[in-house]
């Protein structure tokens, strides 16, 4: 009965189809970029990461593992939510459409917990860094462990979504979209289904919540100690003054015409009183400047990774939100909601792939020699 549907959709629904993939083109064209930057960027960071610097293998392994599970995301997420775009209601095939939504879901969560995961190393590294730590074979057993977790935790959206109707109520005719099951002859599936919808969205906001939590605590560490290392700097500063370095180099020499120039060096060299007070100022100055920039500099993979969860927290709340309050696939949303409207409440449902997306911008900002590799590859072609 599927494949006859499939093969003989009415020129009506088709018309209606038509209609509605035209208002979402400002849409696809986002999540055409997704694919392109994100796959692209992401490729980047294994390839550089993976072969061009050099990097102790324990802040390696995240990194790495992150910009695959970005890869696959940039590609599965916005392919699927392009094929819905374009098939808003012609979508036949409730096996595929069970499949993409089940290994779609269950990549964004893996993604997520391995934010999750990451903030937990970040925090014993950085905040009990004399007590238990993560080694490589512990990453490791994690990130499997994350990936089956999240994959089997997913297994009942193959009961939950799929192939459904959708009718348009002033022509009179029915579509189909691959979306949530809620047709009202299964309501008991249905309320099992929202049941579940709302688990699903606990678990997620308490995940997010607790990155929020870790990351918040290992900022404030940062934070603290940068400040306290601003503070001490200038008062056990130890970095010699230059003219004094120039006086002690000279004056080894042992003849008479370096003595002469030895006191030529002092006279040009020392300071005058108000010059003193001044370049004492801006000495302290410029020490507290690069006693900032050298922990930024040592803290710079924690600083890093706190950008990334703070965007990925940023962008999964509009898609939880609107994944919760607004039902994308029923009758009303396709029949009475504005193209304004219901465009801007798929886009936000779909904005969480832009986590994915900026991963590889804020390697280049924090990291100077990915950066510099980046450069010198794209400059080559």
């Amino acid at each position: 009965m599927e494949v006859f549907n499939a093969a003989n959709i009415s020129e009506d629904v088709l018309a209606w189809n038509s209609e509605l993939a035209m208002s979402l083109v400002v849409i696809d064209v986002f999540l055409g970029l997704y694919i392109i930057f994100g796959v692209f960027g992401n490729v980047m960071i294994i390839y550089i990461y993976n072969t061009r610097l050099s990097i102790k293998i324990d802040d390696r392994i995240f990194i790495l593992a992150l910009a695959a599970v970005d890869i696959v995301v940039c590609v599965t997420g916005p392919a699927f939510s392009l094929t819905r775009n374009i098939l808003p209601v012609a979508f036949y095939g409730n096996v595929v459409c069970k499949t993409l939504w089940f290994f779609t879901k269950a990549m964004n969560a893996v993604s997520v917990e391995l934010v999750l995961v990451i903030g937990v190393e970040r925090y014993l590294k950085i905040c009990r860094p004399f007590g238990v730590q993560m080694n490589s074979k512990a990453k490791m057993i994690i990130l499997v462990a994350s990936v089956i977790i999240c994959f089997v935790g997913h297994t009942p959206i193959f009961f939950f979504y799929g192939q459904i109707p959708v009718i348009n109520i002033s022509r009179n005719i029915t579509g189909h979209r691959c979306g949530r099951i809620h047709d009202e002859h299964e309501s008991s599936l249905s309320d099992t289904g929202y049941l579940y919808l709302l688990v699903i969205f606990v678990l997620a906001v308490g995940t997010l919540g607790l990155i929020v939590l870790l990351y918040v605590m290992i900022g404030r560490r940062i934070y603290k100690r940068i400040k306290r290392r601003a503070k001490s700097s200038p008062s056990k500063s130890s970095e010699p003054d230059p003219a004094s370095e120039a006086i002690s180099t000279t004056t080894t020499e042992n003849d008479t015409n370096s003595s002469r120039e030895v006191n030529s060096v002092r006279k040009s060299n020392l300071p005058s009183n108000a010059s003193i007070q001044k370049g004492g100022h801006s000495k302290r100055r410029r020490t507290s400047s690069v006693s900032i920039k050298n922990w930024r500099e040592k803290h710079r993979y924690s600083l890093m990774f706190l950008l990334i969860a703070g965007i990925c927290v940023v962008m999964y709340i509009p898609t939880l939100i609107v994944n919760l309050a607004v039902n994308l696939d029923s009758v009303y949303f396709w029949n009475y909601t504005s193209p304004h409207l219901r465009q801007l409440y798929l886009y936000f449902f779909q904005v969480y792939i832009v986590n994915h997306v900026v991963n590889p911008f804020i390697y280049g900002y924090f990291d100077s020699a990915f950066r510099t590799e980046v450069k010198q590859i794209l400059c080559k072609r």
